[in-house]
């Protein structure tokens, strides 16, 4: 009995002896185990902030400006039923189709006078606009034949009428990226015929 307890002794000694040298201190344990928990919660904040609305988004959702601004404010109605307003439209496509087949011809004097002719079918103020659909279709009629126009003026070498017919774009839609580049050219060219640039 004597030498039975002493052995179970010895086994528990031995036993307790290998755990004892198996176990790992904290200094020696896993770096990465140790940083996981505050590592995963960086990603989630920087995840959070990736996520998050910024300015340059709320920039890029901006209202519109100048008197585009109407069509906001406006209290007409969205649509309306006029049997005359179709037959508008097809005239002022008609207007762009003849300065672009003059531009095209590079003949830009015709090509300016239908331009001039189509602006002056928008800006009628005897047909105003019945609908906010139709003060859209109008507008937005005006800058594309202003922009056009201009560009004719400029071929002709008129630059100041050019440059006016682009500030009028601009007063229209001040986002207006075609109007800006065109007038910043149309500028430059100005400058660059004074003498020695003054």
């Amino acid at each position: 009995m004597q030498e039975e307890s002493t052995s179970k002794i010895s086994d528990l000694s031995t036993f307790i002896e290998e755990s004892s040298s198996s176990t790992v201190s904290p200094s020696q344990s896993d770096p990465i185990q140790i940083n996981e928990k505050p590592q995963l919660e960086m990603e989630e904040e920087k995840k959070s902030v990736q996520d998050s609305p910024s300015c340059d988004k709320e920039e890029m959702l901006a209202t519109p400006s100048g008197r585009m601004q109407e069509l906001m404010m406006s209290s007409l109605p969205d649509e309306v039923e006029d049997l005359e307003f179709p037959s508008r439209v097809q005239v002022f496509t008609n207007y762009k189709q003849f300065g672009a087949m003059y531009a095209s011809k590079n003949n830009w004097k015709k090509a300016e006078w239908a331009y001039s002719t189509g602006i002056k079918q928008v800006t009628d103020l005897e047909k105003p606009a019945k609908s906010k659909n139709q003060m859209k279709i109008v507008l937005e009629t005006e800058v594309e034949f202003r922009i056009q126009r201009a560009s004719a003026l400029q071929a002709l070498g008129r630059v100041s009428e050019a440059v006016n017919e682009c500030k009028t774009v601009l007063s229209i839609d001040q986002e207006n990226q075609e109007a800006g580049k065109l007038m910043r050219g149309l500028q430059g060219s100005i400058y660059d015929s004074r003498p020695s640039g003054k």
